[in-house]
């Protein structure tokens, strides 16, 4: 009886050290992805007003028209522009966000923007050619909501927006254009941005690549996931075989990688490509990107895209 005990004894002992170790083991799991969740938003919700001004690629004042759904998962936000503090942005802008963003970034303000309700935005351009969103297509910089109709409204990390400025957002003296006057005096240092050409006129397409070549196109080294989310669009990256450069500094017989829209281009073919170096810390020349969305022309305009290289167009 006593040795059945003692085997009882060390079973239950046993147990609680598995339990213990699994515990242990989930709490750090849990541990270290919220500690990786914090960590990707750290800096965002650390950030001032004014830093967000710096970095911003466009600073603009602009009036809410509407907000829709985009894709499965994805909320447009469309704005006219009535100034432009820092950047070059359209005369109607569209903002788009996660919606998984959308419910930290306003979580306190269900009704994010209001009609006829001029706010100042901080955004960032989004400046990628395969994407399904308008050519003016922005992201917000950070959850930020100033409202320039009534100033002590504003928020930012869905707090007031005064504690996040050296300016007194609460302030009932506070006006539009002292706002405005303020944000322009800031510094302004954003980061610079690569942006595709949005004409669909195939001389600004050339004169706007810094390569345009004749290429083969060999075996792919990428092609589109099979149910990729509406909110993308597919593309395959291919492996390609320089047959002549109209312009630029490949050499024929180069091999390089170029990005696609999935299902415009198969081995064997040959096409005339308006590319540029994809935008990495390495700027790989063998690794390319369209420079619009009408980058992959026919052979059939091999005459008209040299007349416009050598400059004989009308």
């Amino acid at each position: 009886m006593k040795g059945k005990h003692l085997l009882a004894i060390g079973i239950i002992s046993l147990v609680i050290v598995l339990l213990f170790t699994v515990f242990n083991s989930s709490m750090h799991i849990m541990t270290r992805n919220v500690r990786a969740a914090f960590s990707r938003r750290g800096t965002a919700r650390h950030r001032t007003f004014e830093s967000a001004v710096a970095i911003a690629t466009d600073v603009v004042v602009a009036e809410f028209v509407a907000q829709r759904p985009f894709g499965q998962r994805t909320t447009e936000f469309e704005f006219i522009v009535h100034e432009r503090i820092f950047g070059n942005a359209a005369d109607t802008i569209f903002v788009y966000l996660d919606d998984s963003e959308l419910t930290v970034t306003f979580i306190d303000n269900e009704q994010q923007f209001t009609r006829n309700t001029q706010y100042l935005l901080t955004l960032i351009k989004l400046a990628d050619v395969y994407s399904p969103f308008h050519d003016d297509a922005f992201m917000f910089l950070s959850d930020l909501t100033l409202d320039l109709n009534n100033p002590s409204r504003s928020t930012m990390h869905n707090e007031p927006l005064w504690r996040h400025s050296r300016i007194d957002f609460g302030s009932r003296f506070l006006t539009r254009r002292s706002i405005i006057s303020y944000v322009s005096a800031l510094p302004w240092n954003p980061s610079p941005t690569w942006v595709f050409i949005t004409s669909s006129y195939l001389e600004d397409i050339i004169d706007g690549s810094p390569n345009v070549l004749v290429v083969e196109i060999n075996e792919p080294t990428r092609l589109a996931d099979v149910g990729t989310p509406i909110d993308t669009i597919s593309t395959d990256i291919y492996f390609t075989t320089v047959v002549e450069v109209l312009k630029g500094d490949m050499q024929i017989g180069d091999v390089v990688e170029i990005v696609f829209f999935a299902g415009t281009v198969f081995p064997g073919e040959t096409h005339i490509v308006s590319v540029a170096p994809v935008s990495t810390a390495s700027q790989n020349p063998y690794f390319q990107q369209f420079t619009s969305r009408h980058s992959l022309h026919s052979p059939d305009q091999l005459d008209e895209i040299v007349s416009i290289i050598n400059g004989n167009t009308p």
